[in-house]
């Protein structure tokens, strides 16, 4: 056995964080990748499975197993490490045998409620009132309540609701979908920090409750800055695709295919500008970027910038590969990255010499299979592969045999006193207490998802090097640090406090600060809190049972441990980027800084919330790392193990799929407008003719069956699209959902905030900032039902908390306040 295969042997002995939680999983195209996510973390995921198998298992791609019959990547992507148990629906037997299980289960995941728990009669209101102590996780498409809740709908059509499929896409072209059924993705990510945030305020109740989780939420609070720049300044933001978004901010060629480079994001940074001028020295022209008009993003903007910077840099690239371009640009300071098909993936030398992949020995393959590895890595309770993804109903007889057993030794009751709680009982998270160090992107979104929930996060920042969104738009009025949208949205809740962490004095506030938290967080460079005398050895000194993130772009080891990363650079080094666009063009991406929005911010939310639990079981603290590059990779998971399977390299596959045809978006009426279609059966088939006027296509050999649609796709979606381009998309929209026809508009941000029915009434809020007035905010994009979050306060001021805080959390007199004012106190 391989030191690397006994590793791996070693940790099944630790199932995880979440040990004794038992979650029953009802088979659906959204929950699995939240069952994934538990049971990775040692849960114990009973997926249901009706005769013929999960959904999972019949999509493509396929691996050919030892018998001779096929094996879905998907399924032994999402379904490792879970138990199956079949149950046939429709008998009252197995419907009484159901209700038992569901008696043991301490959580219930479901995807459609009316095929999942309702294949067996059962509702999830019942199940609620049935049993007291469960919590209910539902994540659909649109939601369980509100205008949309009943339409049909597939990933697609939830991409186009909720507004990124506009951002998506070249200018002029239809737009096109993020690889990897990503709203489903960010509906099971937001699922699983729902569950935990229930499943820790249960610890103090005893009570469980209802999650409504709606797809197109989670796609809405995915748009970056698309929905606040509309809200302050009326601008839609539009898809710019291959091309430069900015000067220095896109795609380029350069020997052996792309590097996606990002030279200056936020705060017009003059001195990217010059380590980018002393790296490209030997091109003609290259001191133009010394010039000062290259940090402001008006000049960036323009045709002739984009122009001028593609052409240089393109020179500059034309005989260096993407490997190269890559150390060499980072070797600067620069945010560049290669863009990765899987097999780069595969073999990148980073994430071998942290030995991200675990091996599994899979039977049904007859050989160990290296599979992608954690998104986080837990210290003191680790992520583990345990068991190879399960045979319908391998497990029924041990699951059914044992009721009994996990009846009686069903514990997860009410424990009082495990959290401290403070006098606000309706918020699930109150009592927990955050000191959060992180900025810009994925980190404050990590540490919002708990503020919302009734954490008291204190953010810890400094106005001589203020948090890099503070000095980015859209601004509400006139530019200054307490009055952008960017950093308004990704902070709400918190509450700030402004010290300067260079003065030994304003370590000592910090150090007092964690003294009195459960969780310490940052995202900075690997090295930065161990400069401030802050690291995790340091710091569970003064809190033993400290929960510490470290978010490093790429982990605190390894060759590019010090690498700089932003979310559309890791996007692109993941295999994301190049996954997506249309077949025989280039890769297009999300159009966004995706995974700062959802993958990575999630993911160590989910880490951050199962070690609370583990804390709150055991009294044990811990160390965590969210290495952004190893999350991002298994939003893409299911790709890397096709490669290593099978060795196939997956290829952009525009806005279609391996099963059904037409998926695809069309042209309508009007400037840049667009309909997402995508028939799953022979009745939606049928209905789409109806509704196009084009029975006749029911009787063309092209089109008169999956296999001949499928042959046929570019011709059917031209001839689609001549029937559409004349219609009105909503009237449209509303003729096809009549008939149960998935589809939905491409929403731009005017849509979505102005147009859309269902995310007014469920997901914008707006909140009255002390300078930036009445803004916009993206809501929570789940509920829980008995103690449901939401944002508490909008983003604060710059310092607002300092006195508060110092004063009546850390004991500082008032004297010793203004000693420190103006010197460390900024």
């Amino acid at each position: 056995m391989s030191a690397r295969v006994a590793s791996t042997e070693m940790t099944r002995i630790n199932p995880g964080p979440l040990k004794g939680l038992r979650i029953v999983e009802f088979d659906g195209e959204i929950a699995g990748y939240a069952g994934k996510l538990l049971a990775d973390l040692g849960a114990e995921v009973i997926l249901l499975e009706p005769p013929e198998g999960c959904s999972a298992r019949h999509k493509p791609p396929f691996a050919r197993a030892t018998d001779g019959s096929r094996l879905a990547i998907a399924h032994l992507w999402l379904n490792a490490n879970k138990l199956s148990v079949d149950v046939a629906p429709g008998s009252a037997e197995e419907t009484a045998g159901l209700k038992q299980l569901l008696e043991t289960a301490d959580v219930v995941l479901c995807s459609e409620p009316e095929v999942g728990p309702g294949a067996y009669g059962i509702k999830l209101e019942e199940l609620c009132a049935s049993y007291p102590r469960l919590i209910v996780a539902a994540m659909t498409p649109y939601g369980l309540t509100g205008p949309y809740r009943d339409l049909a709908a597939d990933d697609l059509t939830v991409l186009a609701m909720g507004g990124l499929l506009s951002l998506a896409g070249n200018p002029g072209e239809a737009p096109t979908a993020a690889y990897g059924r990503q709203p489903y993705i960010a509906a099971a990510l937001f699922g699983a920090v729902a569950v935990l945030t229930a499943v820790i305020e249960r610890l103090a109740s005893g009570q469980g409750q209802l999650i409504d989780v709606s797809a197109q939420q989670c796609v809405a609070q995915a748009l970056e800055t698309a929905a606040q720049t509309y809200d302050l300044s009326g601008v839609v933001r539009t898809r710019s695709g291959s091309q430069q978004r900015d000067a220095g901010l896109g795609l380029f060629p350069c020997k052996d295919g792309l590097v996606f480079l990002v030279i200056s994001i936020a705060g017009g940074d003059a001195s990217a500008w010059h380590s980018l001028a002393n790296w490209m020295q030997d091109v003609p022209g290259a001191e133009t970027f010394l010039e000062d008009r290259w940090k402001h993003q008006d000049y960036r903007a323009t045709p002739q910038a984009r122009e001028k910077f593609m052409r240089l840099f393109s020179l500059f690239a034309a005989d260096k590969t993407k490997q190269e371009l890559y150390e060499t640009g980072q070797a600067q300071g620069l945010s560049i990255a290669p863009v990765a098909t899987t097999q780069d993936v595969a073999n990148n030398e980073q994430l071998r010499q942290r030995q991200f992949f675990a091996p599994l020995k899979c039977n049904q393959l007859g050989r160990i299979v290296e599979y992608p590895g954690a998104p986080y890595r837990l210290e003191k309770t680790p992520w583990s592969l345990r068991r190879e993804a399960p045979i319908i109903g391998e497990h029924r007889e041990w699951v059914y045999s044992s009721l009994s057993h996990y009846r009686e030794a069903h514990s997860q009751a009410a424990q009082p006193g495990l959290l401290r709680r403070n006098s606000d009982q309706s918020l699930p998270l109150a009592g927990i207490r955050v000191a959060d160090l992180t900025w810009v992107g994925a980190g404050p979104f990590a540490s919002k998802a708990l503020a919302d929930h009734g954490a008291e996060v204190i953010k810890v920042e400094s106005s001589v090097r203020p948090d890099a969104t503070r000095l980015s738009g859209p601004f509400s009025g006139q530019p200054g640090l307490n009055r952008s949208g960017y950093f308004a949205n990704r902070n709400t809740s918190k509450k700030s406090i402004n010290v300067d962490l260079k003065q030994a004095e304003g370590r000592d506030i910090a150090r007092r600060l964690i003294a009195k938290s459960d969780v310490v967080f940052n995202n900075f460079r690997p090295g930065v809190m161990k400069r401030f005398g802050l690291s995790y050895l340091e710091v569970r000194k003064i809190r033993p049972d400290i929960i510490y993130v470290d978010m490093p772009a790429f982990g605190c080891a390894g060759p590019a441990r010090d690498y700089s990363a932003f979310g559309a650079s890791i996007s692109a080094v993941c295999g994301l980027h190049n996954l997506s666009g249309h077949a025989n063009s280039l890769p297009v991406g999300t159009g966004t800084h995706y995974p700062d929005h959802i993958i990575n911010p999630l993911h160590a939310a989910t880490a951050i919330l199962a070690a609370l639990y583990h804390r709150a079981m055991t009294g044990e603290g811990q160390y965590i790392e969210v290495a952004q590059f190893e999350s991002s990779v298994n939003g893409v998971g299911g790709a890397v193990l096709n490669y290593q399977i099978t060795g196939d390299i997956e290829a952009r596959n525009s806005n279609r799929d391996e099963c059904n045809a037409p998926r695809c978006v069309v042209r309508c009426a009007g400037f840049d407008r667009w309909i997402a279609v995508s028939v799953r059966s022979e009745d939606n088939w049928r209905a789409l003719c109806q509704v196009l006027d084009t029975q006749n296509w029911l009787r063309d050999a092209r089109f008169s069956s999956v296999a001949s649609r499928l042959a046929n796709q570019s011709e059917l979606e031209k001839a689609i699209e001549r029937r559409t381009r004349a219609r009105d998309a909503y009237t449209l929209l509303e003729r096809l959902q009549a008939v149960g026809v998935p589809s939905g508009v491409v929403q731009d941000a005017r849509d979505v905030i102005d147009v859309d029915p269902a995310l007014r009434e469920r997901h914008w809020k707006y909140l009255q900032h002390p300078q930036m007035g009445v803004c916009l905010y993206d809501g929570c994009p789940f509920t829980l039902s008995r103690t449901p979050g939401g944002l508490q306060a909008p983003a604060p001021m710059i310092g607002q908390h300092t006195r508060e805080i110092l004063l009546n959390l850390l004991d500082y007199s008032e004297e010793q306040i203004a000693a420190l004012r103006g010197r460390v106190l900024l």
